[in-house]
């Protein structure tokens, strides 16, 4: 009788335990960055007329897979601070790795141009990103990476004002970092 009165008392004790530590976990919100392109619409366009600046034919584009640096290939949320130190936020994630994120917008961007015809198999341009960095200060979201279009490699970097320091408020500047990189590295495919 005694050990069973001291298994319910430890399961007992065990239960209570995991719920004082579930009402003490945040819950994680999840956010994706970088997918506001229209789709392709070139229906009432005049292939004639419409030209990239270096040639009369749309550009053939081969996107090879988006890669990052070691601190990137998570879904963590970085942030730097004014000590330099990077940590990531507790209660935040991405849906999955900037590389993969950025690897998507480029996508939805590169077939959303009719100047640019995106082909994996058979192109004449190749183009390969890697990101270096991509956190957020309590002033500004960054993000740095090099590109190499046909061996030849560009750093380029982007950065958005924060508003406040709320997670809605790093993430919108985060999206918006990584919306422009995306519409410099379609200029510079535009004028390679």
């Amino acid at each position: 009788m005694k050990k069973l009165f001291l298994i319910f008392s430890f399961a007992f004790m065990a239960i209570l335990f995991n719920a004082c530590l579930a009402k003490n976990v945040n819950e994680i919100k999840y956010y994706e960055l970088g997918l506001d392109f229209m789709p392709k619409n070139c229906a009432n366009f005049d292939e004639n007329f419409k030209i990239s600046p270096k040639t009369s034919q749309k550009i053939s584009l081969k996107l090879r897979p988006v890669t990052a640096s070691q601190n990137l290939q998570t879904n963590d949320i970085l942030i730097k601070s004014k000590s330099l130190e990077l940590f990531s936020l507790d209660d935040a994630r991405f849906t999955t790795s900037p590389a993969q994120m950025l690897e998507n917008t480029l996508i939805k961007a590169l077939s959303s141009d009719c100047d640019i015809n995106l082909n994996q198999n058979f192109a004449q341009n190749s183009l390969l990103v890697k990101i270096l960095e991509f956190y957020a200060t309590s002033q500004n979201a960054t993000i740095t990476a090099t590109l190499w279009l046909n061996e030849k490699a560009i750093l380029l970097s982007q950065s958005a004002p924060i508003k406040s320091s709320s997670n809605d408020e790093i993430i919108k500047a985060m999206d918006i970092a990584m919306q422009e990189l995306t519409k410099q590295i379609l200029m510079i495919i535009k004028n390679n």
